[in-house]
């Protein structure tokens, strides 16, 4: 048992063991190793007794040491770890005190090194570095060793700078540019813009450079606020360790008045309402307006309908007031815009307030080749066949007998075959419909006389030429009583112009006219609708003809719907539950899915829901918004209609039926015409069929 131990002590200190050389019993230990490089020799020897107890093994020994190299200098390496620095920073590396015959070198962990006992360094970026330093004694048993220290590398984050401050009008756009550097140059960053203005913020855009001993760069958004006021821009500049560098600008943003544009000057007529709309934009989309209209009459300015928009780049909007002027003229009418700020713009414009001159022929004639024409009137015509002894009458004569009101007309003679009559050119709004309506009487000079024809006419885009294809004419031969004539047109110019006109057809006859009026209009009429509206487009989807029960397959189209099992089961056509005999869609386990083929307002859809669970119908937008849903009642075993009117329907889903649920059919209808408790509608019959759906002969 004591020579195992021995055994095993003297394996473990690398000693020896020495033994009798007659008998082989251990004589003792030589507790190191004869030969130390550097050291010489060492005699060792544990003598006995040995004694041993629970706990130990106690030796009687003795040793002698011989040093051969006990002069030779002492320098173990000591890096005296660890080091803290920020990244960067200069880390002082002491590897001292100097030793004679000594040489240092020092490995920083991060791939460089300096051959100096207390050199300095730069660590690019953070993190945990473990240097290393060796020394060497360049001495015969001189030795190398070496010690590690550690060495902790904090990130710093950016330094930002947003420049001084700037002042700018509110809505337009400006660049915000940022400066930062970093001492870990090797960072990468990105950079976030809060413009305190409550928008969301943004990405900026980063450029920088890598390059030692500081990394640098710029980061740069383009805003524009919508609204004055002063705002602090909050710039983040972030490296790729988390630092974040923050600084803030000062962005004072000034109030910009609205521009107003009143529009092109306009006609009015006595009388007779007219609107006026003055448009404005305001680079402060956020700003809301009030406006007023002064229509320059020594009216009261009127506070005017303002209907405007807050869109950006900027906001918009009308300012509208309707007025009456009672007399013709010029008036300056001013539209005053003001937003929430204080901002005022405004703009004018001429409302020129005109009416048919003399059209009551009460305002006197002149004379002129043709003969006595009316004040403002323009006489045109010539004569085709004369009748003899009529010659040299003149056509045109200021009546005073035969009037419709008041104490004047206008009379034009005629003369066998023969084409006069006036005109006179108004002052118009373009698009706007004008009314003309006269008095006009046919007469004859006695018994075999010839009468004629009177025309009333409107030119809409103010030519003076009565042959001219645009003129709208209207027509009357009444004889021997006064007749009002009316025609309507709608202006394509800033003018329009009226035509009163007296074709003789035989003999001496004439006409007299009177009491010419102008009623205007700012909406053209219009033609007339279609006598039958067309329907509403509809497309329907059934399974009436399948006979047999069959799988389709988890999708298929038919009739321009497309249908599709969400959950992947296969569809398939069912024949039984009401109405017998009929093919249903059964609905799949999950859900089913029906693209109808247009964009609908009103889907109706049969189903029959035998299960505990109710089917139920979602319809959806284009974008998978919900816009209705219909829900079927329990117990009813019978069919039962889904009816759903929304706008935008593109995308149906039908859920429930316990798995007994069927779809019997589906109508999507382009107008919203809800029909509540509808039946199954009719499957329409082609003209091949008689009325039990049999196909007639060919």
């Amino acid at each position: 048992m004591v020579i195992a131990v021995v055994e095993g002590i003297a394996q473990k200190i690398g000693g020896t063991i020495i033994r009798d050389e007659v008998t082989g019993q251990i004589k003792g230990i030589g507790a190191w190793p004869q030969t130390l490089e550097g050291i010489g020799e060492i005699t060792t020897r544990f003598e006995n007794p040995i004694e041993i107890d629970p706990s130990s093994i106690l030796f009687g020994d003795e040793y002698i040491v011989r040093a051969t190299f006990a002069s030779v200098t002492d320098a173990l390496a000591n890096a005296k770890g660890p080091y803290v620095v920020p990244e960067g920073a200069s880390v002082l590396f002491d590897g001292g005190p100097a030793k004679a015959n000594t040489t240092y070198a020092w490995d920083f962990g991060d791939g460089s090194g300096a051959p100096q006992m207390s050199p300095t360094h730069r660590y690019a970026d953070d993190g945990l570095y473990v240097a290393k330093l060796t020394t060497v004694v360049h001495e015969e048993g001189g030795v190398t060793t070496r010690h590690f220290a550690a060495v902790r590398v904090a990130n710093v984050p950016a330094t930002v700078d947003t420049g001084p401050p700037i002042t700018i009008p509110e809505g337009e756009e400006v660049e915000i540019v940022a400066t930062f550097t970093d001492p870990g140059w090797p960072d990468t960053h990105r950079a976030l813009f809060d413009f305190g203005d409550n928008s969301t913020p943004v990405e900026g855009i980063v450029g920088e450079t890598h390059v030692a001993p500081l990394g640098q760069g710029t980061a740069r958004a383009r805003h524009a606020w919508c609204d004055n006021g002063d705002y602090r821009v909050t710039v983040r500049v972030i490296d790729d360790d988390g630092g974040v560098g923050v600084a803030t600008k000062r962005v004072l943003v000034t109030n910009v008045p609205p521009t107003v544009d009143a529009g092109v000057d306009m006609f009015a007529y006595p009388c007779t309402p007219i609107t006026l709309v003055a448009n404005f934009t305001d680079p402060g989309w956020c700003d809301t307006h009030t406006a007023t209209w002064d229509f320059g009459d020594c009216t009261t300015p009127v506070p005017a309908t303002v209907r405007e928009r807050h869109d950006p780049p900027f906001g918009c909007g009308i300012a509208a007031a309707t007025h009456r002027y009672d007399c013709c003229g010029s008036f300056h009418a001013v539209c005053t815009v003001t937003d929430d700020d204080g901002g005022v713009g405004e703009d004018w414009l001429i409302v020129c307030v005109v009416d048919i001159r003399n059209g009551n022929f009460e305002g006197g004639f002149h004379t002129h080749a043709l003969g006595i024409v009316a004040n403002e009137w323009e006489p045109y015509g010539s004569a085709g066949d004369v009748d003899s002894g009529a010659a040299a009458a003149s056509p045109f004569v200021a009546e005073e007998m035969v009037v419709h009101d008041g104490q004047r007309s206008q009379h034009i003679r005629g003369s066998g075959t023969s084409i006069f009559g006036l005109y006179q050119s108004i002052g118009a709004n373009v698009g706007w419909d004008y009314q003309i309506s006269f008095w006009c009487h046919v007469g004859s000079s006695g018994a075999g006389s010839g009468a004629g024809t009177v025309r009333l006419g409107i030119d809409p885009g103010g030519g003076t030429d009565p042959a001219a294809a645009a003129i709208v004419w209207t027509s009357g031969t009444e004889q021997t009583a006064w007749r009002q004539l009316a025609v309507r047109a709608t202006a394509t110019a800033r003018a329009i112009t009226i035509f009163l006109e007296y074709q003789s057809d035989r003999g001496t006859s004439g006409a007299w006219f009177d009491s010419v009026e102008l009623l205007a209009y700012p909406c053209a009429l219009g033609e007339a609708s279609p006598c039958h509206p067309p329907k509403p487009e509809r497309h329907c989807v059934d399974w009436r003809a399948e006979e047999r029960p069959r799988v389709i397959g988890p999708t298929f189209q038919q009739d321009g719907f497309a249908f599709a099992s969400l959950g992947g089961d296969p569809l398939r056509i069912a024949v039984w539950g009401d109405p017998v005999g009929q093919g249903k869609l059964a609905l799949p386990r999950k859900t089913l899915e029906v693209k109808v083929p247009i964009v609908a307002g009103h889907v109706t859809a049969h189903v029959l829901s035998q299960g505990g669970d109710p089917v139920r119908m979602e319809a959806f937008d284009a974008t998978h918004v919900r816009v209705g849903q219909a829900q079927a009642s329990l117990g009813l075993g019978t069919p039962q209609l889904l009816d759903i009117s929304a706008a935008g329907i593109a995308v149906l889903l039908f859920t429930g039926g316990g798995q007994e649920g069927l779809l019997i059919d589906i109508c999507a209808d382009a107008g919203t015409a809800p029909t509540p408790n509808a039946p199954i509608p009719e499957r329409p019959r082609t003209d091949l069929e008689d009325t039990h759906g049999e196909r007639r002969n060919q």
